[in-house]
C-alpha cells in the first residue's frame, strides 16, 4: 500500500469513526429518524474509496477533506445540534459551503475520469452548473423529504426557505468556480 493509500485510508476511517460515532449519539438522543442522513454518505465513501483505490484514480486532498467537512457538519450541527431548527441561518450557510463541497468534489472527478484540462471560462461554467445542478436536486430531495415527514420546521416555512436556500447554492456554485479556475490557471490540480 503506497503512502497516499495509507493517507487516503486514515482520512476515511476517522471520517467513519466521526459519522458513526454522530449516528451512535443520534440513536441515543432518540434522533433515530436521522440515522440514515449520516451513515447514507459515510456508506458512499466507503463505495467511493474502494473504486479509488480499484481504479487507481484519486482525488486532491483538500477536496475530498472539504467534502467530509461539509458532510459532518450538515450531520453533526444540522442533525445532532439541531441547528436545522433552532438556527435561521444555519441552513443557508450549509448550502453554501454544501454546494461549494459538492461542485469541486464532482468537478474533480470529472476531471479525473477523463484525463482532459479544459479552458478556464469552461471550467468556470462547468464548476458552477454542477453546483446550481446539485443544489437543485438537493432541494427536490428536501421537497420530497418535507412531503413524506411532514416536519414542523420553524426555520423552513415556506418557498421563502427554498429560494434562499437556492440563492445560497448558487453563491457556493459561484465561489468553487472561482476556486477552480485559480487551481487550473496555477496548476494545482491535476
Amino acid at each position: 500500500m503506497t503512502y497516499l493509500q495509507k493517507s487516503i485510508l486514515r482520512i476515511t476511517l476517522l471520517f467513519l469513526f466521526i459519522q458513526l460515532s454522530i449516528a451512535l449519539a443520534l440513536a441515543m438522543k432518540g434522533h433515530s429518524q436521522f440515522i440514515p442522513n449520516v451513515l447514507g454518505p459515510a456508506i458512499l465513501w466507503v463505495i467511493y474509496t474502494i473504486l479509488e483505490f480499484r481504479f487507481d484514480v484519486y482525488i486532491d486532498t483538500y477536496v475530498r477533506s472539504i467534502a467530509m467537512v461539509a458532510t459532518v457538519s450538515d450531520c453533526l450541527f444540522g442533525y445532532y445540534c439541531n441547528y436545522y431548527l433552532t438556527s435561521g441561518i444555519f441552513d443557508k450557510i450549509q448550502h453554501v459551503f454544501g454546494t461549494y463541497a459538492a461542485a469541486l468534489l464532482v468537478y474533480w472527478l470529472i476531471i479525473r475520469w477523463l484525463k482532459q484540462s479544459y479552458s478556464q471560462i469552461s471550467v468556470f461554467i462547468l464548476v458552477l452548473a454542477l453546483g446550481i445542478s446539485i443544489g437543485a436536486v438537493y432541494e427536490i430531495g428536501e421537497f420530497l423529504g418535507d412531503l413524506i415527514n411532514n416536519p414542523v420546521n420553524k426555520s423552513q416555512p415556506s418557498l421563502l426557505d427554498t429560494n434562499l436556500d437556492m440563492i445560497g447554492d448558487i453563491i457556493g456554485a459561484a465561489i468553487a468556480a472561482i476556486h477552480a479556475v485559480y487551481r487550473e490557471r496555477n496548476k494545482v490540480i491535476g
